[in-house]
């Protein structure tokens, strides 16, 4: 497997919507990012997994130090404040107590009431910011999206020039990335 095909897979799903695409490796085919979290060891889902959790620790400990009201316009998720709440602090305390004798959906459960992850929480936090981007970029008339000369979305490699012809997601998404996602989560509830 050559390095243009790996990066032909990895990028296909995002690239049509993100404009994200493979930047040039320090040594080809090595990601030095990949490449110390793996040499220590370290599972990448887990640093999904812990950012999407932590927005809703931070809602649950918001909510129990009343700071937080989803009903409340006055009292939105971005400026609360857990500094010196007993009741945030004592919840947080029970949850960490339980170490690493629980799984993690167990302790998740114990400090916001459900086991499943939820990502919607971050757009809840990231809401004003959206908004104010939304009708600033509006008003001064900005682009939004990415142009490129090449594209990244082809089943034939890195260097298929673009042809100016919008791609849909659906024709460039390969479903090993999906599937490979999937197969991670899965193996983290279990």
């Amino acid at each position: 497997m050559t390095l243009t095909l790996v990066q032909s897979i990895t990028f296909q799903p995002t690239c049509p919507t993100s404009g994200e695409q493979p930047g040039t490796p320090a040594v080809p085919g090595e990601d030095q990012g990949v490449r110390v979290k793996v040499s220590l060891q370290a599972g990448l889902s887990g640093y999904f997994v812990s950012f999407v959790v932590q927005f809703q620790f931070h809602k649950a400990l918001c909510m129990k130090a009343g700071e937080y009201d989803p009903l409340n316009a006055s009292m939105p998720l971005h400026k609360c404040d857990i500094y010196q709440s007993t009741e945030a602090g004592n919840a947080l305390g029970d949850m960490l107590q339980m170490g690493s004798s629980k799984e993690w959906p167990d302790a998740m459960e114990a400090l916001t009431g459900g086991r499943e992850m939820d990502a919607s929480v971050i757009r809840e936090y990231f809401k004003p910011l959206e908004m104010w981007l939304k009708e600033n970029n509006e008003k001064h008339g900005e682009f939004i999206g990415w142009e490129s000369d090449e594209t990244y979305c082809s089943s034939e490699g890195m260097s298929e020039k673009a042809t100016g012809e919008p791609t849909s997601a659906a024709s460039c998404c390969s479903p090993v990335p999906l599937l490979l996602l999937l197969v991670a989560l899965f193996s983290l509830r279990h």
